[in-house]
């Protein structure tokens, strides 16, 4: 039943743009994950709902198999990939999703003036960020989807997002590097200088060391993750896990969790179905998961979904550590809300664990 629902989703692709579809179906894998410097804020900007590359994007990307892959933080992000983090933002500030958003900036008259975009995942991110002014093509009617960007490139994509999100924030006449050693400034162009200072400024990037900026170095998913990261608690926007509470015990253990919604039948109802929660890896140490009661801040317990996801149908699935199929009730499509998943993790030297697992997920 797994691979049936793989097959579909990637024939309905292009549906992605009106329906609140979560995280493509969950795969049992685990990389060697982001930076030591990365770790605590990257599993921060997962554990607040914002894009996941060891599943959600590496679900694409490998065509759902658990075939094994590079690990993709240290990697440069591509154009495309940043837009999705920038079009969760964007949605994490207005509690809903950033394709609900972008039909909003359709029906106000945008029209995306590229050529290169169709049927590219999370297209519609990149076009709402370009409807906001906060990304531009490399030309005209070329977006470059699959390029990757420079840290100066970046930095301006930052400074714009939030420019769009507090415009009070900046200052048009404000000299942001006035009082900033930028040791290679001679290699930042004049256009976006004053933006480099002011991501700087508002604590969302940093430079690599002894003043520098490295402004012409590749701008990295761990990069990227950790700026958006910083972004969003600058900005103060709801559902943010400050990172002396992410789930570093995934990482631990060397495993990862996602989630999908699918409904039970066409009927329109988006509380006729089933929240799911994945957990994968290789859990380290682990020799069995238990789940417990799973509980939504604003609703309350959520009760199994007895009625799915049978033996029959292949579940429990046997590369999973552990998996949870609850009803959804009284939630709002295409908003945020934030779970506790109650587990126990029984350790292979018999010691007993009693975790709670704290997420924010997009119905």
């Amino acid at each position: 039943m797994k691979k049936i629902h793989r097959v579909l989703w990637a024939t309905i692709l292009g549906a992605l743009l009106c329906v609140s579809a979560l995280v493509a179906p969950a795969l049992a894998f685990y990389s060697d994950g982001p930076s030591d410097w990365a770790r605590g804020e990257v599993r921060a900007a997962i554990d607040s709902g914002l894009p996941d590359w060891e599943t959600e994007n590496l679900s694409w990307a490998t065509s759902w198999t658990s075939a094994a892959y590079k690990n993709e933080y240290p990697e440069p992000i591509s154009r495309v990939d940043f837009c999705h983090l920038i079009g969760r933002i964007l949605a994490k500030d207005k509690n809903l999703s950033s394709s609900r958003l972008y039909s909003e900036a359709v029906n106000a008259g945008y029209r995306s003036p590229f050529s290169d975009m169709t049927r590219v995942i999370w297209n519609y991110d990149a076009f709402l960020a370009n409807s906001l002014g906060i990304i531009e093509g490399v030309s005209e009617e070329t977006f470059d989807p699959f390029g990757t960007l420079t840290r100066e490139q970046a930095a301006v994509i930052l400074a714009k997002t939030i420019i769009a999100i507090r415009p009070s924030l900046r200052q048009d006449t404000t000299d942001y590097t006035a009082d900033k050693t930028i040791t290679d400034r001679d290699e930042i162009s004049s256009r976006a200088l004053n933006y480099i200072g002011f991501v700087i400024d508002q604590g969302v990037m940093r430079g690599t060391g002894n003043g520098a900026f490295a402004p012409r170095e590749p701008f990295t998913v761990e990069q990227a993750m950790v700026t958006c990261y910083r972004l969003c608690r600058r900005l103060e926007l709801p559902g943010m896990i400050p990172t002396q509470q992410a789930n570093l015990w995934l990482d631990t253990y060397h495993m990862n969790r996602e989630y999908e919604f699918l409904a039970r039948q066409s009927t329109g109802n988006h509380n006729d179905g089933y929240v799911s929660v994945y957990y994968g890896g290789t859990a380290d140490g682990i020799s069995a998961i238990s789940v417990g009661k799973v509980t939504v801040d604003g609703i309350g317990e959520l009760n199994p979904a007895t009625d799915a996801y049978l033996p029959e149908d292949g579940y429990p699935v046997e590369e999973y550590k552990a998996e949870l199929h609850v009803t959804a009730r009284n939630m709002q499509a295409e908003t945020f809300y934030t779970a506790h998943v109650n587990l126990t993790l029984t350790m292979e030297n018999g010691q007993i664990q009693q975790i709670t697992d704290t997420f924010v997920f997009l119905y």
